[in-house]
């Protein structure tokens, strides 16, 4: 037996019984599971294949008819991301970029206003049609006192503090909160009518406030909604980055998948239609 495998370090013949040894176990086990009674497993298996064949039959229609609306784009879900080690769940950094650039591809304040699911836009600004700067880690300090901190992402109309969001990869239950007051009492100074938000997995909304919270999931269904849009009026390319961002984050962040016949990935992708 070689002790090399094409692109791999030389094991040594003590690393190589040790690997021989480990499969032996593995063909021992094989070998006992042979043995047992399969019986019940197999009828269970059989009981539940018309359920996961219906729900294939249903998420292949889904995705038909969101090719349809989102065309000359696909939905974003039939493109890979889960390899793409750049966007892999703990990169925060990565996701609050693409975010931040996606939401200066999405155009008006009042259309980015609406993907952040700020439900009254016109109490915010007196122009939806305006174009927006959103810029990632702003140092900020309230009413000239030190620390000063960064923010994530920061949402201004010609100088006017409009939005603030704090960008999290995680459950709310797990994700630090401490400088949140800090951030919304600097906003509330620059603009009363400021909006802070906390985009997160999950969570109870009570236990960010004064932040708003946005799931990962209604930002996604926000975005699909605006695709037309970006399409129309920034060019294929925009839309189609964007569609790549809403990909990535519901492979690698909600974990979705086309191939699973998970109810909730039909149910989400109803919702966007």
């Amino acid at each position: 037996m070689a002790d090399r495998i094409d692109g791999m370090a030389p094991l040594g013949p003590d690393k190589a019984a040790g690997v021989l040894g480990q499969w032996a176990s593995l063909a021992a086990g094989a070998e006992r599971l042979q043995q047992t009674d399969w019986g019940a497993m197999r009828s269970f298996i059989g009981a539940t294949k018309p359920k996961i064949a219906e729900n294939e039959r249903q998420m292949s229609q889904l995705l038909d008819k969101s090719d349809m609306r989102l065309a000359p784009l696909v939905d974003p879900l039939r493109t890979d991301f889960t390899l793409h080690r750049w966007l892999k769940g703990d990169r925060e950094e990565a996701y609050s970029d693409w975010l931040a650039w996606t939401l200066q591809q999405v155009g008006s304040v009042g259309d980015v206003l609406n993907a952040l699911g700020v439900p009254n836009v016109n109490a915010v600004t007196a122009d939806p049609e305006a174009t927006p700067k959103v810029t990632r880690e702003e140092w900020v300090m309230p009413e000239g006192r030190p620390p000063a901190r960064r923010l994530d992402l920061l949402v201004q109309q010609d100088g006017t503090v409009l939005a603030v969001i704090e960008v999290k990869v995680v459950s709310l239950k797990r994700a630090d909160l401490e400088k949140n007051q800090y951030y919304w009492l600097w906003a509330q100074s620059r603009n009363r009518d400021a909006k802070a938000i906390l985009l997160a997995l999950d969570g109870n909304p009570d236990d960010c406030h004064p932040f708003a919270l946005l799931t990962w999931a209604r930002l996604c269904l926000n975005l699909r909604g605006l695709l037309h849009k970006i399409r129309e009026e920034k060019g294929i390319v925009a839309a189609a980055l964007t569609a790549a961002f809403i990909g990535a984050v519901e492979q690698n962040l909600l974990r979705f998948s086309i191939w699973s016949a998970d109810s909730l990935v039909s149910e989400h992708i109803r919702a966007s239609l």
